[in-house]
This record gives structure tokens, sequence and C-alpha cells, in this order.
């Protein structure tokens, strides 16, 4: 997968994906942190997308796993206290 990053100062990760195995095309996702009190966040994920080769369930459910993954890496990565 080949992805153009950008990140912002206000805690956004922005992305494109250029290339890939996923079944869509037109990806564009990003997920953003928002402080929510004391030692909490709240994560935001969105994404964008046009399906390629799958019917639109197929591909909504291919993306919604991919982030499902990515906010299961990122628990791993930040665990809660």
């Amino acid at each position: 997968m080949t992805e153009a990053k950008n990140e912002s100062a206000e805690k956004t990760y922005r992305y494109e994906v250029i290339e890939g195995d996923l079944p869509v095309e037109h990806f564009k996702g990003s997920f953003k942190l928002k402080a929510r009190g004391e030692g909490r966040l709240m994560l935001i994920w969105s994404a964008s997308f046009a399906a390629k080769g799958k019917d639109d369930a197929e591909a909504k459910a291919a993306v919604e796993g991919i982030i499902k993954a990515g906010i299961e890496s990122l628990k791993a990565k930040f665990p809660a206290e």
C-alpha cells in the first residue's frame, strides 16, 4: 500500500491511499485525537472512497477492517492507565 501523509499540529493525521490491494479507489482518510479530560482522548477516524472491483458493501467492510486494525494498534501502543 502506498500512502501520502500530512500531519498537522492539531493532532490530525490525514492520508491518501495511492495504490494497494483494497477494493477501493480515491481513498482518503483522517483521524484526529481530542482531549476529553484528565488522561483521556477521543479518536475520530473517517474515510472516503469509491468501490473498485467489488460492490459497495464489500468495499466498506474492507475499509472498516483496516480502520479497526488501526484502532487496535493504537490501543496496544497507548494502553489505558
